[in-house]
C-alpha cells in the first residue's frame, strides 16, 4: 500500500510510526487522555478502545496549518501483540 502520491509513483513505501502514551491498557480512553509523544498534536475529539488483542483508534485533532478538525492519520483497527 502506498502512503502518499510520491510513494505510489515511485512504487515504494516507507516506515512510519508514532508513540502514544495511554493512561491504561484496557477499556475506552477519551481524546484528552492520549498524548502523542514527540509531537505537538493535541487530540480534541474521539477515543481509543483497547481490548486484550485489538486496539481501535478514532481520534481527531485541530490542525495548526488549516485550523480545521482533521482525522488522525493512524485511525483504524490494530491487532496487538504483547511483549514482556
Amino acid at each position: 500500500m502506498a502512503h502518499d502520491l510520491i510513494s505510489l509513483l515511485q512504487r515504494s513505501t516507507y516506515k512510519d510510526s508514532i508513540r502514544l502514551e495511554l493512561p491504561f491498557y484496557r477499556g475506552v480512553i477519551i481524546d484528552s487522555s492520549v498524548n502523542a509523544l514527540g509531537s505537538n498534536i493535541k487530540f480534541i475529539k474521539g477515543e481509543i478502545q483497547l481490548n486484550e488483542n485489538t486496539m481501535s483508534v478514532n481520534l481527531f485533532y485541530l490542525s495548526p496549518y488549516s485550523k480545521l478538525i482533521e482525522p488522525f492519520t493512524y485511525n483504524g483497527k490494530y491487532d496487538l501483540e504483547w511483549t514482556k
